[in-house]
C-alpha cells in the first residue's frame, strides 16, 4: 500500500512540477521583484525605518503594492505563457505539444476540405497522365508520329512533375505516410538509367533519320509490308523510351522491377522487328545508320539486364503499366 502511494505520489510529480513551472520572463519579473526589494531594504533602511516608524501602513502598503506587482507579473497567465514559448520552440522529435499541434492542424485542414480536394486532384492527374500514355501508345506505331512525339513527352513529364509536389504536399499534411508515397530507385542504378536512356533516344534519332532516308529515295525498295514492320519497329521503341523515361521522373508510381521488364520486352520486340526489316528490304539497302541503330538496341538491351531494381514500396502494390 506504501509503495502503491509512493508510487503515484512520484508518477505524479512531472505533472505537478510541468504545471507550475516558470517561463524565462516569468522568472525574469520574479527575480526583479526580488532584487528591487533587497535593494530598497539595503540603501534606504535608516530612512525607511523612521518612515516605518512615522507611517507604518503607507510602508507596508506601497511594499505590498510593488510585491503584488512583481509576483502578479510572475505568476499570472503561466499555462498560456508556457504553451507559446513550448510552441516556438519547435524541438525535432515526438512530443506532446506537437502532437496536440498536429492533430489540430489536421482536424482544421479536414475541416476545410483540404484532404478530400488533395486526393481527387492526385485522382485526376494520375487519369491524365494515365490517358496521355495510352494516347501515346495508341499512336506511336505511325510512321509520321515521331514528329509530334518530343512535345507529348514533354507534356508527360510536366504532369510527373506536378503528381510529384502534390505526393510531397499529401506527405507534408500527413494525408501519406512514409511507405506511402511511392517507388525509390539508388543513385548508382539511376545513373545507369539515365545513360542507357541518353543512347536510347539517340537510337530513335537513328531509326528516324532511317524513315526519312528511305521515304525519299526507297519507295521501289520498301514495300507496304516492309514498312508496316517498320511501324511496328517504331512503336515498340517510342513504347519503351517512354517505359524507361518512367522509371526516372519524380514520382515512380508503378514497380521499378515490372516496368524494367517492360522496357527490355519492348526492345526485344523492335531488335526483332528491325531484323525482319532488314531481311525484307535486304541488307545492302539499309542505311548506315539503320545498322547502328540495331546495335545500339542490343547494347541497350544487355545493359539493361544487368540492372537490379529491388522494389523499395512497402505499401499496397500498384499494378504497373
Amino acid at each position: 500500500m506504501i509503495k502503491r502511494n509512493r508510487d503515484a505520489i512520484l508518477s505524479d510529480s512531472p505533472r505537478r512540477r510541468a504545471r507550475f513551472s516558470l517561463s524565462r520572463s516569468q522568472w525574469m519579473w520574479a527575480t526583479m521583484g526580488v532584487v528591487t526589494a533587497i535593494a530598497i531594504a539595503a540603501l534606504a533602511f535608516a530612512n525607511l525605518r523612521e518612515v516605518y516608524n512615522s507611517q507604518k501602513d503607507f510602508v507596508v502598503g506601497l511594499l505590498a503594492s510593488l510585491a503584488a506587482v512583481c509576483f502578479t507579473k510572475a505568476f499570472s497567465r503561466t499555462r498560456e505563457t508556457h504553451a507559446v514559448e513550448l510552441i516556438r520552440e519547435d524541438r525535432p522529435g515526438p512530443g506532446l505539444v506537437a502532437d496536440a499541434l498536429d492533430g489540430l492542424v489536421r482536424k482544421r485542414l479536414d475541416r476545410k476540405g483540404v484532404f478530400e480536394a488533395t486526393a481527387l486532384l492526385h485522382r485526376n492527374l494520375e487519369a491524365a497522365q494515365d490517358r496521355l500514355s495510352e494516347y501515346y501508345y495508341a499512336q506511336a506505331q505511325h510512321l509520321e508520329f515521331y514528329k509530334h512525339a518530343p512535345i507529348l513527352r514533354v507534356v508527360i513529364a510536366d504532369l510527373d512533375k506536378v503528381l510529384g509536389n502534390i505526393v510531397r504536399l499529401q506527405f507534408g499534411i500527413g494525408q501519406l505516410t512514409g511507405d506511402r508515397h511511392g517507388y525509390s530507385i539508388a543513385a548508382k542504378e539511376r545513373h545507369m538509367l539515365i545513360s542507357i536512356l541518353r543512347d536510347l533516344r539517340e537510337s530513335v534519332n537513328r531509326k528516324d533519320a532511317t524513315y526519312e532516308a528511305l521515304r525519299t529515295s526507297g519507295e521501289h525498295i520498301v514495300s507496304p509490308e516492309a514498312w508496316d514492320v517498320f511501324a511496328v519497329l517504331s512503336g515498340d521503341m517510342l513504347k519503351a523510351e517512354l517505359a524507361l523515361d518512367s522509371l526516372l521522373c519524380e514520382h515512380i508510381r508503378f514497380p521499378p522491377e515490372e516496368s524494367l521488364r517492360s522496357v527490355v520486352g519492348y526492345l526485344d520486340a523492335a531488335l526483332k522487328r528491325a531484323k525482319e526489316f532488314r531481311d525484307a528490304i535486304g541488307e545492302p539497302n539499309c542505311p548506315m545508320v539503320f545498322h547502328i541503330m540495331m546495335a545500339d538496341l542490343s547494347s541497350a538491351i544487355d545493359a539493361l539486364r544487368q540492372i537490379d531494381l529491388p522494389d523499395a514500396f512497402t505499401g499496397s502494390q500498384t499494378p504497373a503499366r
